[in-house]
Parts: C-alpha cells; structure tokens; sequence
C-alpha cells in the first residue's frame, strides 16, 4: 500500500517544539503536560503525535471566550435537536422541514422555468410575455 501522506522528519530540532518562540514553546509542553497525563498508561506513538500537535495548536490559538460561547451554542443547538427527536417533534409536521420543502420546490420550479426558456431560445421563439394577451372583442 502507498503512503498517503510524505513523513517530515525533523532533523534539526532537539525539542518538539523548537520553531516555537520561548513563551508558546513554553505554553505547547505545559499543554501537552495535561493532555499526556489525561492518557497516563494507554499512550501509543499515534496517540502521542496527535496529542503533540493539539498541544501546539492551543499554544498558537489559545481558546478565547468568545470560542468558548460558540462550543456552547453548538452544544446547545445539538441539545435541542436530540430533545426534539425525543418528544417526536420532527418529521412532515417540522416548520424547518416545511420550509426545506417549499424552498426545494421553488428552487425547482425556478430551474424548470429557465429550461424552458433556454429551449425557447435554441427554437427562435420570442421569451414569454409577463402580460396576458386581453381578446379582441
């Protein structure tokens, strides 16, 4: 089987996390302090190179509050969608279903009409007229 992906090895470094300046370099192994001691006992080489590069991550985009309100929001809007499933309020009768289908149906009928017109087009007829045609009488 083929690599996927072309290994870096890192051939001058001495450290993990030695590209870092000192104060992220500092912030990256007191990250990866914790995330090591959460697996203490169960951490294969794998684990420990993904651990490596969250620690590095949260050392260059450390969590503000505002991330920290929007996991909340998603939270919370995952909560509501699970407790809706619970009670049975999903299904045809969902106003957000509803909406999906009468948009879906528009976007239909939209595409359908333009269609139309280009076939007109390609026959030489003249585009419909947005006005009725009234009978001479």
């Amino acid at each position: 089987m083929a690599l996927l992906f072309k290994r870096h090895h890192r051939q001058c470094q001495q450290h993990l996390f030695d590209d870092l300046p000192l104060r992220l370099r500092w912030e990256a192994e007191r990250h990866l302090a914790r995330l090591c001691d959460r697996w203490r006992g169960n951490l294969p080489g794998w684990r420990r190179a993904i651990l490596i590069g969250r620690a590095r991550w949260l050392a260059l985009n450390p969590p503000t509050s505002q991330w920290g309100k929007s996991m909340l929001a998603k939270r919370g809007g995952y909560a509501v969608q699970d407790r809706y499933r619970r009670e049975g309020r999903t299904g045809g009768n969902n106003a957000a279903q509803k909406a999906a289908r009468i948009s879906a149906r528009n976007r239909r009928w939209r595409k359908e009409k333009k269609e139309l017109e280009q076939k007109r087009a390609a026959l030489g007829l003249p585009p419909p007229t947005r006005h009725k045609i009234l009978p001479w009488e």
